[in-house]
C-alpha cells in the first residue's frame, strides 16, 4: 500500500512517516518499480506502536529501545517493564510538578479577598508586607501552624487580626450580613428602570418629564423584574408559592408569571397588542396585590419575596405591593389611553 493508506490505517501522518525513515526510527519502505513507497502490513504495526507510544509521552529515544524489543522474539518481560516503569516514574514527577505549578498561581495574588484585603491596608496607610504561600503544603502548614481554616490572614505586627471580613471590623467598617434582608436589589432595579425612562424621553422627545417617561419607567421596571426571575425559574417558583394565592392552587403559574410579565412588560415598551398587555398586567398585577397584601398585613407573616428571583433576601412588604399595584396602575393608564385615542 502506498503512504497515503498507510497513513490512513496507523493515524500517522505521511509527513511523520517520511520523518521517521529519516532518522531511522523505522527501516525504509520498499519500493514500487516505479520508485513509490510500498507498506506491508508489519509496518501499519510498526506506525500504530509508535504512535500510541507517543500519545502515552515517551519520547523518540525510549522509542527507539521500546521498537527493539519489540522486534526482538527473545526479549524479557523484565526489560519492558523496567522500561515502563522508569516512564510511570517520570511522570509521577511530572504531575508532582504541575500539581505545585498550580498551586503556586491559585495562591499568587489569586484569591480575591487577598487582593481586597491588601487594597484595605494600603488604603489605611499601612506598609504591607505580602508574604506568598506558593504550595499547596505551605497553605496547609500555615493553617495548622495558626489554627485557621482559611486563608489569606492579616496580621498587623504581632496581632493576627483575620481574614477579610475581621480586617473590615478591625477598622469599624460595617460587614454585611448575607442572610440579612435587604431592599437594595429593588432599588437598584427600580433606579435603573428611572434612568433608562429618562433616557429613552430624552432621546425620543428632548426632555426628561413626559408622560411617556412615566409609561416607560413602569414598563422597564416589568422587563427587569422579569429578567431577574427568569434567571432560576425553579428557584423563583418554589419562594412564589409561599404567598401567591394563584400559585398555591396552580403550581405551574409560578413558572408562567415570569414570561407573562416580561411579555406585558415588553409590549408596553413598544406600545404594541395592548389587548394582550393590559389584561395580563391587570391579571398578575391583581392577584399579587391581593396576596402580597393577605400575607403580610392579614396574615402578619414575615417572609421574602421573590419579585427579584427566588435567591434574594428582598422582604415581603410595601415594596412588593407597590410593584404590583404600579402594574395595576399601569394596565389601567394604558386602557384609559387607548379608550381616548380610539374615540
Amino acid at each position: 500500500m502506498n503512504i497515503g493508506d498507510a497513513s490512513a490505517l496507523s493515524g500517522v501522518s505521511a509527513k511523520m512517516i517520511r520523518y521517521y525513515e529519516q532518522i531511522g526510527l523505522i527501516p525504509q519502505a520498499a519500493r514500487t518499480a516505479s520508485g513509490y513507497r510500498n507498506y506491508a502490513d508489519a509496518d501499519i504495526h510498526m506506525l500504530r506502536f509508535i504512535a500510541r507510544s507517543r500519545d502515552l509521552g515517551f519520547p523518540i529515544s525510549e522509542i527507539t529501545g521500546l521498537l527493539d524489543l519489540w522486534r526482538n522474539t527473545d526479549r524479557r518481560s523484565a526489560d519492558v517493564k523496567a522500561l515502563a516503569q522508569a516512564r510511570v516514574q517520570d511522570l509521577r514527577h511530572k504531575i508532582t510538578h504541575l500539581a505545585d505549578m498550580a498551586d503556586t498561581l491559585e495562591t499568587l495574588h489569586m484569591c480575591p479577598y487577598g487582593l481586597k484585603s491588601l487594597d484595605l491596608l494600603k488604603r489605611q496607610g499601612y506598609r504591607v508586607e505580602d508574604h506568598h504561600l506558593t504550595t499547596r503544603a505551605e497553605v496547609d502548614a500555615f493553617k495548622e501552624q495558626h489554627d485557621v481554616q482559611t486563608t489569606p490572614q492579616t496580621f498587623i505586627g504581632d496581632q493576627r487580626i483575620g481574614g477579610y471580613d475581621d480586617l473590615r471590623r478591625h477598622f469599624g467598617k460595617t460587614v454585611r450580613d448575607k442572610s440579612a434582608t435587604t431592599y437594595r436589589p429593588v432599588i437598584a432595579l427600580f433606579a435603573m428602570a428611572a434612568a433608562m425612562a429618562l433616557a429613552t424621553s430624552w432621546a425620543a422627545f428632548g426632555q426628561l418629564t413626559t408622560v411617556a417617561a412615566a409609561e416607560w419607567f413602569v414598563a422597564f421596571a416589568m422587563c427587569l423584574l422579569a429578567l431577574q426571575k427568569l434567571k432560576d425559574v425553579e428557584s423563583f417558583a418554589t419562594m412564589f408559592l409561599n404567598y401567591d394565592l394563584l400559585a398555591q392552587r396552580w403550581v405551574r403559574y409560578g413558572y408562567v408569571y415570569p414570561f407573562a410579565e416580561g411579555l406585558a412588560g415588553v409590549l408596553m415598551v413598544a406600545g404594541a397588542l395592548m389587548w394582550l398587555s393590559i389584561p395580563v398586567a391587570l391579571f398578575i398585577g391583581t392577584i399579587g396585590a391581593v396576596s402580597v397584601y393577605k400575607a403580610v398585613y392579614i396574615d402578619k407573616r414575615e417572609i421574602k419575596c421573590a419579585c427579584v428571583g427566588g435567591d434574594s433576601n428582598v422582604p415581603l412588604g410595601f415594596v412588593s405591593l407597590t410593584e404590583n399595584l404600579m402594574m395595576i396602575a399601569m394596565a389601567i393608564w394604558m386602557l384609559i389611553k387607548v379608550t381616548m385615542l380610539g374615540h
